[in-house]
């Protein structure tokens, strides 16, 4: 899925889905595939705030979904946002830990 749209980290890519991989015990691409398939079939149908949907190059529904193994409920504007906004140093640290490989 990744390779059809390529992404301007492929490192990151190929390492989340390394560790999504490890997680569920396979190096057997087809199920691998099967794994991250729903992420992106809920990422691509999803609208963004404006009414259009959400890029298809952008790599969140698997650095952010896939890796958790949860795919966020949709924010309908009924329910408060409950996700929490990181401060650029949570995000900082979130990147290095990454580059290290944890």
């Amino acid at each position: 899925m990744t390779g059809f749209y390529p992404s301007n980290q492929p490192q990151l890519v190929r390492k989340t889905i390394l560790l999504i991989a490890e997680k569920n015990h396979t190096k057997d691409k087809a199920k691998i595939a099967g794994i991250l398939r729903p992420f992106y079939l809920e990422w691509i149908s999803r609208k963004n705030k404006h009414g259009g949907n959400y890029s298809k190059t952008k790599i969140e529904w698997l650095t952010e979904w896939a890796a958790t193994g949860e795919i966020p409920k949709v924010n309908d504007g009924k329910l408060p946002n409950t996700f929490k906004q990181q401060s650029p140093e949570e995000i900082a640290k979130l990147k290095a830990e990454l580059r290290k490989g944890k």
